[in-house]
């Protein structure tokens, strides 16, 4: 009767260490589908999950939130993804379900803990990228090269092509090579009707 005892008290023990050895914390995954817009992705974990001693190649997971790197009531700050990133994987305490956007306490309209279910997109963690910018807050195009930098006195650094939709007011000085308005270059422009005296002289050529 005790050895029964001793043996289901041991079993149990070991269950619960293959749970807690199992329990879903953070994980590193790689993305297989991708909706930047709707914020959402398809991942499918790195590791496998050990079980008895035994490695299972898990299942993809569907629809996992994409985390934005800040999102509030006034402002939006991100960067899309590709199929193929590496990104890390967090598993909430309790279920999304029900819970998910709710801005006053609730329960929860499942009793899933740590599941794979509730897993959202911390970000990204790689061995496949350095940083060239070290002296600074920088926005990179890995593609391209070109870059957005503060650096550490605070000066503010492009490198690429800018567009501006809307005026540009400034309260400095602005220099270049040649500044270019409706087509007719600042520094190489030419002016008719050039003569004598006190004439002006006509619009610029371009």
């Amino acid at each position: 009767m005790i050895n029964k005892i001793e043996e289901g008290i041991q079993k149990k023990i070991g269950d619960s260490f293959d749970e807690l050895n199992n329990l879903n914390t953070l994980a590193l995954a790689k993305i297989i589908e991708v909706n930047n817009e709707g914020l959402f992705a398809t991942i499918k974990k790195i590791a496998m999950t050990e079980f008895n001693g035994e490695f299972d190649d898990d299942e993809p997971v569907e629809n996992v939130p994409i985390m934005p790197i800040f999102n509030s009531s006034a402002f939006f700050i991100n960067a899309p993804y590709n199929v193929g990133d590496l990104v890390v994987v967090g598993f909430f305490q309790h279920s999304l379900e029900g819970t998910l956007d709710q801005s006053e306490p609730v329960e929860p309209n499942s009793y899933d803990r740590y599941s794979e279910n509730d897993a959202f997109i911390l970000g990204n963690i790689t061995a496949r990228y350095s940083n060239s910018h070290t002296d600074g807050f920088s926005i990179v195009h890995k593609k391209s090269g070109n870059y957005i930098k503060i650096g550490s006195g605070g000066g503010i650094e492009i490198q690429g092509n800018v567009n501006i939709n809307g005026d540009l007011n400034m309260s400095g000085n602005s220099q270049a090579a040649d500044h270019i308005s409706s087509g007719i270059s600042g520094k190489d422009h030419k002016h008719g009707g050039v003569t004598t005296g006190s004439s002006d002289t006509e619009v610029p050529k371009s």
